[in-house]
């Protein structure tokens, strides 16, 4: 759901200019050259020989070798996900475009379709009835499917004291799953971000709700991922009614625990 003046999941955004300026600069220095001036000679004083055990270990000390070359995860290809992307065509479910780009990487960014551990496919996104956009019928749906595109269950996650939902992304941690999903209050408002954990049936084992209702001091998240245990989360948010948005971060623990909600500079684009 967009709103007029609004980044992805009804937050709004304002792109700063940007202008390149180029300075050439030349620096000449000049270094006056001073005479060698060499010392008295020295008595040359003769040292042991060292045992040849005891410089191998010196030499190996000083010298570790080399740790191995680390080998790069290559992205999913996007023919994988083929089966899926029937799914969600034959059932009328739309992906939050935002997360899209996410789908096949492999660095723990939440995206709205996932090959799974099992071969399988996890599927984030939501339903609307066909027609004209109407107020408070949006489900926010995660389906989870078979090698093939089979559907094993499909299940809405809204939530009371909302009216609208998109689902959003979505990342496989132990024992299940969880679920980035934008809620609104207003339909003139911001979203505001829930994180979702699911078993691997899809039953919920905690619904965590960030802070606000939508409208100024609420904080979207445009990125989330999972790093080391841990959501890592970064976008923006508006601290009072003007325009000037300011960079935001926060992190959730996989027990569901919001650990840390920072605001930072002003526009952060």
């Amino acid at each position: 759901m967009r709103r007029r003046g609004a980044a992805p999941g009804g937050a709004r955004t304002r792109a700063p200019a940007w202008a390149v300026w180029g300075v050439a600069l030349g620096v000449v220095g000049a270094c006056a050259q001073r005479p060698i001036r060499y010392p008295p000679s020295q008595p040359v004083l003769q040292t042991p020989t060292p045992d040849p055990a005891a410089r191998a270990a010196s030499n190996a000390e000083s010298n570790p070798p080399p740790a191995p070359s680390a080998v790069a995860v290559q992205p999913t290809p996007e023919h994988v996900f083929e089966p899926a992307r029937l799914y969600i065509k034959t059932t009328n479910l739309s992906l939050y475009s935002y997360h899209t780009k996410r789908i096949g990487n492999v660095e723990g960014y939440l995206a709205p379709i996932l090959h799974t551990s099992d071969g399988g496919f996890l599927v984030v996104g939501t339903r609307r009835p066909p027609g004209p956009y109407r107020v408070g019928v949006s489900q926010p749906v995660v389906a989870k499917l078979d090698a093939t595109g089979a559907k094993q269950w499909d299940r809405s996650y809204r939530r009371s004291g909302f009216l609208d939902f998109e689902g959003a992304s979505a990342v496989e941690v132990a024992g299940g799953y969880i679920i980035y999903i934008l809620s609104y209050v207003h339909p003139a408002r911001g979203s505001v971000a829930r994180l979702v954990r699911l078993d691997p049936a899809g039953n919920t084992l905690w619904d965590t709700r960030l802070r606000g209702d939508g409208r100024a001091g609420t904080p979207f998240p445009q990125n989330v991922r999972l790093v080391d245990a841990l959501l890592i989360l970064d976008g923006h948010i508006y601290k009072d009614a003007s325009e000037t948005a300011y960079g935001w971060s926060g992190s959730v623990s996989l027990e569901g625990s919001v650990l840390s909600d920072e605001v930072g500079a002003a526009n952060p684009y």
